[in-house]
């Protein structure tokens, strides 16, 4: 059975992908700018997912401030 299309928005199977990407960027660096560039997704995608839950604003925010320690 074919996947089903995206339309531009990650499905399940690489949402854990990109937001491991995304964290992971945001802890080495503390650089939002670049976290979201490396895990090649908009601003507005990484917004609407910490607005939308609250435990990944948590990790959001704990991987942004070891990043700028």
């Amino acid at each position: 059975m074919p996947r089903p299309k995206s339309y531009g928005h990650p499905t399940h199977d690489s949402y854990a992908r990109e937001r491991g990407i995304l964290l992971d960027e945001l802890e080495r660096h503390g650089n939002i700018s670049r976290a979201v560039r490396a895990c090649g997704l908009s601003r507005t995608t990484i917004y609407d997912w910490r607005k939308e839950s609250s435990a990944f604003n948590l990790l959001f925010e704990s991987a942004r401030r070891k990043g700028l320690e």
